[in-house]
């Protein structure tokens, strides 16, 4: 019976308890989740106490849900001895740095009277509870050994068995003393959030969102206690505040020629690196799918291009989201955090790609997670535009889109080197035999992931720690939603689908598309060269499009994409007769080359255009001028966000269609057809809406 209240009652009272007190909460105080002072790290100390314990603790806390979510995997991740013990001693690293951690601050809590003021008898309870939760867990894992084991056998079946409402208390009767109070208490600290400082919580998370903001309250000590009001009055760790610009205009030149130019280098650079990396693990599958048949998986060829294809959906959708974040959740939170979520492919394709019986759901699951590399680009190229003046806009985005565009052939030189060694030794697991021309090799396809990781860690911390956000990029999702209305959001997102979504689509389905084609070639010597090519030659049409004009430049670029199309037709295989590779490869690279000239110039397009929307009119005041270009500035960058995404679809339509010709035709004739009709559409857009004398533009 106390089993039976225990793990199937006591779990569902503490959700509800928490939901009912954060609804009282908020309505209680007037505003979304109140965070009293502090609740807001406040000193330079909590440096060794709060920033370790709340990242010890996510960490601890992220690897129980995962295995309770997806327990498969993790089986799979325990399966080695090796990872087994790498986990064990990992997660009793990280409660010992908790422990540690809860230990000053429950220290601090107690001893330094500026804190001791605003400290209720709560606060005391709630962090005690807390160091004892950790505790038990440091005592379970020392005398409970291989606990990330048998917690896959028992508590996750009752986790999973509560969330759909079929409570098994069974699975969690069996456990041992000490693992039940360490169960029990975890639900009792879920219940006190509401109720205590650990509505921070919800609090922090809530002060990022546009146009809803935490509230932080300073009067909350006991009646008749007296609080010191620092220097500044709001102290904080810089540490978990956005590092923003309060004043930002490039267009000073004197400003600029300070401080400006190097602040806005900074995050270009570290903004390019993490793009790169978004790219990497992006179109990663365009080199897998050539390798899984060599490892074991039985795909068909309409099964492969799916592979290749589900990251560019995934990955175009999500850009519709991220285009409006930048201005909402800041540039540096939301590249951090964009950033991070890479890993999250990367180690999952690893970890399937090492056994054949992985379910194609799994495989085609972890394709849809690439495409997060993909939406990056969005956000990516929206904050960037903010810190450059319009003369340098040009440049600036075609630098931070061609480098970044440089991941697509990084990834895909990098891959097929990094498959053929043993890269992490035991830690990346065993390779795979296989066997080609009666001659036996080793391959660890799962490298092709993993290679990523540190890189993607690195790079998530240089954008916590490097980037800013500028105050004046800020906006709700209902200003930035204007852009809907304007016909010139569609006419421009049409004319970088031409343009970036052949580069990204060509460059996910050429492997797949040679190797049909050419049966002889290995295509994975020659993938990167079109995506190298197209990535280098971006940044040559900024600079073009900022000394010519935009609108020339991807008008005669689309009649140059259209021909080159056509003459890579001609050398593909055609009634019975063997393609020329050679000559098709050739022409196929001056197409990629096309498409870079093609996106750096149509983005660059974007902020002139907008910018002769929202012209000020003659003799308009300061304020007017001011107001013209911040709105100006707001739709550009919403637009250069949303336009990536729906150009991103190239990167699903295009293999799709290369697959769908071969299906129909046995050819990919019909495909390439269909592309040169729709440059010859992008043509006629453009030279009547934007080249033309009488257009109204200057672009």
């Amino acid at each position: 019976m106390t089993d039976l209240v225990l793990f199937a009652v006591v779990p569902y009272v503490a959700v509800a308890l928490a939901a009912a007190g954060l609804v009282l909460r908020h309505a209680g105080a007037g505003a979304p989740i109140t965070a009293r002072s502090s609740q807001v790290l406040e000193a330079r100390l909590l440096h060794f106490g709060a920033i370790p314990w709340h990242l010890a603790i996510l960490a601890i806390l992220g690897a129980h849900v995962f295995a309770a979510v997806a327990p498969g995997v993790m089986g799979r991740v325990l399966g080695d001895p090796l990872r087994l013990h790498v986990m064990e001693v990992t997660g009793l690293a990280l409660a010992g740095w908790a422990l540690v951690a809860g230990g000053i601050l429950l220290w601090r809590r107690l001893a330094v009277p500026r804190v001791r003021a605003v400290t209720t008898v709560m606060d005391v309870v709630v962090l005690a509870l807390l160091v004892a939760q950790v505790g038990l867990g440091v005592y379970v894992t020392l005398s409970l050994r291989w606990g990330s084991v048998w917690y896959l056998h028992t508590a996750v079946p009752w986790l999973r068995s509560l969330a759909s409402f079929s409570p098994e208390p069974q699975y969690a009767s069996v456990l041992p003393l000490a693992v039940k109070a360490h169960v029990v208490l975890a639900f009792v600290l879920v219940a006190l959030i509401p109720f205590s400082r650990l509505a921070h919580v919800v609090s922090f998370p809530l002060r990022f969102a546009g146009g809803v903001r935490g509230r932080t309250v300073w009067s909350s000590a006991p009646a008749g206690v007296t609080l010191p009001r620092p220097a500044g009055a709001v102290l904080r760790s810089r540490a978990l505040e956005p590092q923003v610009l309060s004043v930002w205009d490039p267009e000073n030149a004197e400003a600029w020629a300070r401080s400006g130019e190097a602040t806005a280098r900074r995050n270009l650079w570290i903004s390019i690196f993490a793009l790169f990396l978004a790219f990497c693990v992006w179109m990663v599958w365009s080199v897998v799918v050539v390798r899984l048949p060599d490892v074991g998986f039985r795909l068909d060829t309409g099964q492969l291009f799916w592979l290749a294809a589900l990251p560019g959906l995934s990955g175009a959708t999500l850009r519709i989201f991220y285009s409006f974040a930048v201005q909402i959740f800041g540039g540096r939170l939301w590249t951090t955090v964009t950033t991070a979520s890479l890993l999250v492919p990367a180690i999952g394709i690893g970890i399937a790609v090492q056994d054949p019986t992985t379910p194609y759901p799994v495989l085609l699951g972890l394709a849809l997670l690439a495409g997060l590399g993909g939406a990056n680009f969005a956000s990516s190229m929206a904050n960037i535009g903010f810190f450059f003046p319009g003369a340098r806009k040009g440049t600036a985005l075609g630098l931070n889109g061609g480098l970044g565009n440089l991941g697509v052939s990084g990834m895909q030189l990098v891959v097929p080197l990094a498959i053929t060694a043993g890269v992490f030794g035991a830690w990346g697991g065993a390779p795979q035999v296989v066997v080609k021309g009666g001659v036996e090799q080793n391959l660890w396809l799962q490298n092709a992931g993993f290679v990523w990781v540190p890189f993607i860690v690195v790079a998530a911390a240089l954008a916590w720690l490097g980037m800013d956000d500028v105050a004046s990029a800020r906006a709700s999702f209902r200003e930035q939603a204007r852009i809907f209305r304007r016909r010139h959001t569609w006419l421009v997102s049409a004319l970088y689908l031409g343009t970036f979504g052949s580069f990204i689509g060509f460059s996910a389905a050429l492997p797949l598309l040679v190797k049909g084609s050419f049966p002889g070639v290995d295509p994975v010597r020659y993938a990167f060269l079109g995506p190298l090519v197209g990535a280098l030659f971006r940044p040559v049409g900024g600079w073009l499009a900022d000394r010519v004009g935009g609108a020339r430049v991807t008008l005669w670029n689309f009649v140059a994409m259209a021909g080159l199309a056509l003459l890579a037709l001609a050398f593909l295989p055609q009634g019975g007769e063997p393609g020329r590779f050679a000559p098709f490869l050739g022409t196929f690279v001056l197409l990629f080359a096309a498409t870079g000239i093609g996106n750096g110039s149509t983005y660059r397009m974007i902020p002139a255009i907008f910018g002769t929307i929202h012209r000020a009119p003659a003799g308009a005041g300061p304020a007017a001028t001011a107001a013209a270009k911040r709105s100006a500035a707001t739709e550009a960058a919403a637009v250069a966000g949303f336009a990536s995404a729906v150009a991103a679809y190239g990167a699903f339509f295009v293999p799709k269609a290369f697959g769908t010709s071969l299906a129909v035709t046995g050819g990919p004739a019909a495909a390439i057809v269909g592309f040169v009709a729709y440059y010859a559409l992008a043509i006629a857009v453009t030279a009547w809406a934007y080249a033309r004398k009488g257009s109204g533009f200057s672009c």
